[in-house]
């Protein structure tokens, strides 16, 4: 019966030596499957690398082709960097696309950019013309009164020389007549009254003198 006893232990003690051998070697092998994807990073450039030679071959560069072409790496990655070559994808056709323009539709583009500058220039031309012929008037007016002003002072300065010259000739007739006068003084008998009448006239004279002489002056200063 001891025996017996110590056989099943013994098959036990192999049993349990046996499954853990087996459970030791494969937790090695998970660890060492980890070791290998955490060396294996999975980055944009290498699914790009794997797009191009699927293409190459003639393969569509789809999640399962490229899934079985690089045997590792999560899906989620896998997806978000397909997703991103895909989109690079299309905007390069996009940049292509607006590159792509026909030669009329350029004729047409530049002819409407070129209305467009030149109405811009006419509309600023056309207000410079306002602006320039608003301060034309203004300077016309201007001149216009100055010219008036000036006709006018010319007017009134050609009256006071006519007044003047009327002046001067009354004084040149006053002087015409004192000195006729004079002579015929001169040519009487009665030398105290001569005298006294010389003196007069004398005096006279050189009154009218000094007025001819400050209407001449007048004259001579318009």
């Amino acid at each position: 019966m001891a025996k017996d006893d110590d056989k099943e232990k013994s098959v036990e003690n192999y049993t349990n030596c046996k499954n853990y051998t087996k459970c030791s070697s494969n937790e090695s092998q998970q660890d060492d499957t980890a070791k290998t994807v955490e060396t294996k990073k999975l980055t944009l450039e290498i699914v790009e690398k794997v797009t191009h030679e699927l293409r190459a071959q003639g393969i569509e560069p789809t999640f399962t082709n490229v899934r079985e072409q690089l045997s590792y790496g999560s899906n989620s990655t896998i997806i978000k960097y397909l997703n991103i070559i895909n989109q690079n994808k299309l905007n390069q056709e996009s940049l292509f696309k607006i590159y792509d323009i026909d030669k009329s539709e350029i004729e047409i583009l530049a002819h409407k950019i070129v209305n467009i500058a030149f109405e811009g220039n006419l509309i600023a031309a056309r207000k410079q013309v306002e602006l320039n012929t608003a301060r034309f008037n203004e300077y016309q007016k201007m001149y216009n009164t100055n010219v008036e002003q000036l006709v006018k002072q010319n007017e009134e300065l050609i009256a006071e020389k006519a007044l003047l010259s009327a002046e001067l000739e009354t004084c040149r007739a006053d002087v015409k007549a004192k000195n006729n006068h004079i002579e015929e003084l001169l040519n009487s008998n009665s030398s105290k009254e001569l005298k006294d009448q010389l003196d007069k006239l004398t005096k006279q004279n050189k009154t009218l003198q000094d007025k001819l002489l400050e209407v001449i002056n007048k004259i001579s200063e318009k």
